[in-house]
């Protein structure tokens, strides 16, 4: 899992991975890199600089971007990763977009992947999940693909609380029904199902989720 960044978050994240590298290098050569010498506030003060972005930070397939996953600086030390790692996901909003054009190619493994990477502790602290589906679908998809979608909704918030993200963390971005005929493009069915499923939590059990569709399939093609 890899991240893009981009604006102002991009000139931070180079700054950020510059800036690593000579602290590494001090502590290479048994030196106390004057960075740590600053008092906890200030540091703090200099990981939300670098770390922290007014923009969703995306997930993105590791295979497709260079890069480890993770800003440099949290891979310097242990003090360092202890210090950063906190602010970097705690305070940070994360957005995972699906990105599949074709119905039946849904199944949330990356998302699954990452937040199991995170851990329980850290995902009962992420600041904002956003959940996107802007790609239009192909072929055109209709209500008769509505059990498929109730399922796998619900399967997805499944997912989320076995993880232990709070569901009141989660923003659902997608084109609403005004946005587009409802009889020709899935995203408004999929925004409107996983809203309903974030809003009943209580009617799913935690002990399972991520299923992705091979529990639910109606038909193979009308996998989530």
């Amino acid at each position: 899992m890899a991240f893009i960044f981009s604006g102002q978050a991009q000139q931070l994240h180079k700054w950020n991975n510059n800036n690593a590298l000579a602290i590494f290098a001090a502590m290479a050569n048994n030196q106390r890199a004057p960075f740590l010498n600053l008092p906890a506030e200030l540091r703090n003060d200099i990981y939300r600089l670098t770390l922290t972005s007014e923009e969703p930070i995306h997930l993105m397939d590791g295979k497709l971007l260079d890069g480890p996953g993770e800003p440099a600086l949290l891979a310097v030390c242990k003090q360092t990763r202890h210090e950063a790692t906190r602010i970097w996901y705690e305070e940070n909003a994360f957005e995972y977009e699906e990105t599949s054009t074709t119905f039946g190619c849904f199944e949330w493994t990356l998302l699954a992947d990452w937040l199991g990477k995170l851990g329980r502790h850290r995902c009962e602290n992420l600041q904002r999940l956003v959940l996107s589906y802007q790609a239009p679908t192909s072929p055109r998809s209709n209500f008769p693909h509505k059990p498929g979608a109730e399922e796998a909704a619900a399967s997805l918030v499944r997912g989320l609380v076995k993880a232990g993200v709070p569901l009141e963390k989660v923003v659902v971005e997608a084109p609403g029904f005004q946005d587009a005929k409802m009889s020709e493009d899935f995203r408004p069915l999929w925004k409107m199902y996983v809203s309903r499923a974030l809003a009943k939590p209580a009617i799913m059990s935690a002990e399972v989720g991520f299923e992705s569709s091979k529990g639910f399939k109606i038909k193979s093609k009308h996998r989530f």
